[in-house]
């Protein structure tokens, strides 16, 4: 995890002012941690009280982002989690590890950005897709969800995300869940040392 903070920091102190060129049609890798919320009763502010229903080890996040234009972007993500013996999933207790993969696209929409001294600072976007996620057996999903971009430069931003997933099947370990990450993003066609101020 310290490791995770002095590369943030690095990229901090190298790209530390964010710019006014055009993000239209360029490609962003995304890479960072997830929570999996899966506790059956459809109440994404549960995380906050029970934590026997969140997944939180080896909580990766990566895709891959494509900005078609200012409105919008579309969007591939591959997750992995796990939930430990003696969690609960879907308020049943497990008796084993349980590691969670899940595969989602879709399409996002921009409808607002923030300003701070003329710099454009906050993406804000809703989301919608469909994905694929496993714990015992693979289920078809659609997703909704939104988040927003903290622009570092034109290069580098961080992002937080919060998704629903509902499960065309919902049953016991195959049913709606809750996905929140946090993450950084870079531009696949620049690099960190080519940010200019």
């Amino acid at each position: 995890m310290n490791k995770i903070f002095v590369f943030i920091f690095f990229i901090i102190t190298f790209c530390s002012n964010a710019q006014k060129d055009d993000i239209n049609k360029k490609f962003y890798f995304h890479f960072g941690i997830n929570i999996i919320d899966n506790n059956g009763d459809m109440d994404p502010t549960s995380i906050l009280g029970e934590s026997d229903d969140v997944a939180l080890s080896n909580p990766i996040i990566f895709g891959i982002n494509y900005r078609v234009n200012n409105d919008f972007e579309i969007y591939l993500n591959a997750s992995l989690n796990k939930f430990k013996e003696g969690q609960s999933i879907d308020g049943v207790q497990i008796n084993d590890d349980k590691s969670y993969t899940s595969f989602d696209s879709g399409l996002r929409f921009y409808p607002y950005t923030l300003e701070i001294n003329g710099i454009k600072r906050f993406d804000f976007y809703t989301q919608a897709g469909v994905g694929n996620y496993k714990i015992t057996v693979p289920q078809v999903t659609a997703n909704i969800g939104f988040g927003t971009l903290f622009r570092v430069s034109t290069a580098t931003s961080f992002f937080f995300n919060s998704v629903a997933k509902f499960s065309l099947d919902n049953q016991n370990f195959q049913s709606n869940l809750f996905q929140h990450s946090l993450g950084v993003r870079f531009l696949l066609n620049n690099s960190c040392c080519s940010c200019r101020l």
